[in-house]
This record gives structure tokens, sequence and C-alpha cells, in this order.
């Protein structure tokens, strides 16, 4: 009876060190035209993608993420005017619930937006405050 406690303990260990992992794991960000591997903040236990302004783009022009939850951290690096995110859904071209900052972003400054939901499919962000061209978030689960 001891060993199958043991094996069921050692079981549920290793699931929640697995998914404790699973929820840090790097994010794919096209940066400057390279393609790099940053690694998110948490906050209470949801990573925070980072998405930075400078005059007429954003940083982070495309970003590959995995199905599931995120806040994003939109900072304005040098845009003498305030900015902020518009996140949608590619083929619907619909928002995605609680994408929005609380306010617009002055220069220096950076707010994140609530914890947002994303599914396998592709997701465009942009800033018409600033104006951006469109930036591509793909969600896959490969």
């Amino acid at each position: 009876m001891k060993w199958i406690i043991t094996i069921l303990l050692s079981f549920f260990a290793y699931a929640t060190l697995q998914a404790q992992t699973d929820s840090s794991c790097s994010v794919e960000v096209i940066q400057n035209g390279k393609k790099v591997n940053v690694m998110p903040t948490e906050k209470d236990g949801i990573p925070v993608i980072t998405l930075e302004q400078t005059p007429g783009e954003f940083v982070q022009q495309s970003i590959k993420l995995k199905p599931g939850k995120y806040r994003f951290k939109v900072s304005n690096l040098s845009v003498d005017h305030e900015v902020g995110l518009y996140l949608r859904a590619a083929k619907t071209k619909k928002s995605v619930p609680n994408s929005g900052t609380d306010g617009h972003i002055k220069k220096g400054e950076s707010k994140e937006t609530g914890v947002v939901e994303l599914k396998e499919g592709e997701y465009l962000y942009s800033c018409p405050l600033n104006p951006t061209g469109d930036c591509k978030i793909t969600v896959s689960s490969n």
C-alpha cells in the first residue's frame, strides 16, 4: 500500500512541476527583424508578454505563443504622445476581450491589459494612435 501512495505522490509532484514548467516557457518573437526567444515575466501565474512602441512601430513585430491565458504589458518607449493597443482576431477582426489597457500610455510609461485568453489561430495587434501597422501573434500548440 505504501508503494502505491509513493507512486501517486510522485506522479502528482511531476504533473505539478510539468504544469509550472509549461506555463513559463519561452516565447518566440521577431524583434528588429531577428528571431529571438524571450522568457515572459509572470503576474499571478499568468505570463506577461511585453509590447514596446517607438514612433510608428512596435519593437516586437511577430510573436508565437501556445494557447492559453496571457497579459500584455504595453510600453511607450519614445513616442511623444499617448499610445494604446488594439488586439483582435485576424479572421473576424473582433477585439479580444480584456485586451485593453486602463487608459492611454504616455511616453516612458507602461500599462498592462487584463487577462486575455488566446486560442489557436492568428491575431493582429496595432496602435491606431501611434499609428503602427498590423503585427501578428500566431497561437499554436506545436
